[in-house]
């Protein structure tokens, strides 16, 4: 529960090319299990006996965030003895845990093994912080208009079930334009990206 109430992001250099911020208590998460388990996993790795064999994580959820950071680590770290080692990644519904830089770096580069499974209806996978405070500002600016106007959305919403009104200005006040100019004029904190 405290890893994923550190919901804020967090710098980490994962190498001299890739830099950038991730989600601080996956990450914490991801060095100790990294801390724990790389050491034992190359010694067998090393094994002839098991040279053959690829390494699998699986993680769902925060476990998914948390394997693909460890997957992160494992591969861009500039001292880590996993680098050449085969490995796969496995994250079932993953929040957003790296930013957009990250991310860029991991995809033009193209050794990243991480295979991410995502319900398309699932808004952990979709919605980062932004999006969280976006909606919370959304729901503020709604709740202020309706206390101002008692019926305010309702008014709005019947106007939008009436077919074509969605793209009609023309059928809306001044003060309901002003509310939607409102509701899309959110700004959120640039260094909260994930």
């Amino acid at each position: 529960v405290l890893t994923d109430l550190q919901c804020v992001p967090g710098e980490i250099e994962i190498s001299n090319s890739i830099e950038g911020k991730v989600h601080i208590g996956m990450l914490k998460a991801a060095q100790y299990i990294d801390s724990e388990i790389t050491e034992e996993l190359y010694k067998l790795q090393s094994n002839a006996e098991y040279k053959d064999y690829e390494i699998i994580i699986c993680g769902h959820s925060l476990g998914a965030g948390t394997a693909s950071l460890l997957g992160l680590i494992w591969r861009y770290s500039d001292n880590s003895k996993m680098k050449d080692i085969p490995f796969t990644i496995y994250s079932f519904a993953s929040p957003c845990i790296v930013d957009d830089t990250i991310r860029s770096k991991c995809l033009e580069d193209g050794k990243l093994n991480i295979i991410s499974i995502a319900n398309s209806t699932d808004i952990v996978t979709r919605v980062g912080i932004q999006g969280v405070k976006r909606m919370v500002g959304r729901v503020q600016i709604i709740m202020d208009y309706e206390k101002a106007t008692k019926g305010f959305v309702d008014e709005i919403y019947a106007i939008a079930m009436d077919g074509d009104a969605i793209d009609s200005a023309e059928k809306y006040t001044e003060e309901q334009q002003t509310f939607f100019n409102d509701l899309n004029g959110i700004k959120v904190d640039e260094d909260e990206i994930l």
